[in-house]
């Protein structure tokens, strides 16, 4: 079965379902207060201490033959993703809990409560569990490859689609987590078959998140995105005998219990 390449278009989806479910609204209200201080906060601090030693390097030692002008461009947009690799260590910790609920909510007024049944997630494991291995390596792949910002369009696109390769696995967690698919060779094999859509979503999710000021807000949309993905992933496929199956290919998760399909509204 060919899958349809649409996992660019989730983000939006959760925009658009975030704005139209007065519960979503609600309980989103603090969480993007919050990510719109850290984000003021941490522009400030980027911009006053970062911005002309880093364009003073840029314009004298590493690309000497661009204009000036082009320059200072490549330069901002450094910076604006340099805001964004740091907002996203506090975010990761900070509204590790609300991302989370956004994503139940969802499943919730989908009438795919069923996924949740077995789940005994609170305020405290939600922020130990985003302090993980993976999150570091996340972080480290968006500084390593920084650099590709250099290169005008075709750097900056290919920096988002790497990016947006583990920001969608990422963004993935909750469900894994609902889904007892622990070990990252079985996270992978999910992300695998669905890489296109995965990959899509995620440069399309790094995108909005990396959007100066206003970024961390996106935090909450995407969630939602994420799991309108993943009820159609639930509708489409469906589980039982103890296995997670997608596209062909099949993830052992021997403490799953037997799920049968829930409704769509």
């Amino acid at each position: 079965m060919v899958e349809i390449i649409n996992g660019y278009s989730y983000p939006i989806r959760g925009i658009l379902y975030l704005v139209r479910k007065n519960q979503l609204r609600r309980s989103s209200y603090l969480p993007i207060f919050f990510a719109l201080i850290i984000d003021v906060i941490v522009l400030i601090l980027i911009f006053n201490f970062a911005y002309t030693p880093q364009f003073n390097l840029i314009n004298d030692k590493i690309l000497t033959f661009f204009w000036r002008w082009l320059n200072h461009i490549i330069n901002f947009i450094i910076i604006i993703l340099e805001v964004f690799i740091v907002d996203q260590i506090v975010v990761n910790i900070f509204l590790a809990f609300f991302h989370e609920k956004a994503f139940d909510d969802t499943l919730k007024l989908k009438g795919y409560t069923y996924l949740l049944d077995q789940d005994d997630s609170n305020c405290i494991t939600s922020c130990i569990r985003s302090i993980r291995i993976f999150q570091l390596i996340k972080i480290l792949v968006a500084i390593v490859t920084l650099p590709l910002n250099f290169i005008p369009t075709v750097g900056t696109l290919s920096y988002y689609l790497l990016n947006g390769i583990f920001q969608g696995w990422d963004h993935q967690d909750r469900y894994f987590e609902l889904k007892k698919i622990y070990s990252m060779g079985d996270q992978w094999k999910f992300i695998k078959s669905h890489f296109k859509n995965m990959c899509t979503f995620g440069a399309a999710a790094f995108f909005l998140e990396s959007i100066p000021i206003i970024g961390n807000m996106f935090n909450i949309s995407n969630a939602v995105g994420i799991a309108l993905y993943d009820i159609h992933l639930e509708k489409k496929y469906g589980n039982s005998d103890n296995k997670v199956s997608y596209s062909g290919s099949e993830i052992s998760s021997s403490s799953t219990p037997t799920y049968q399909s829930g409704p769509s509204k």
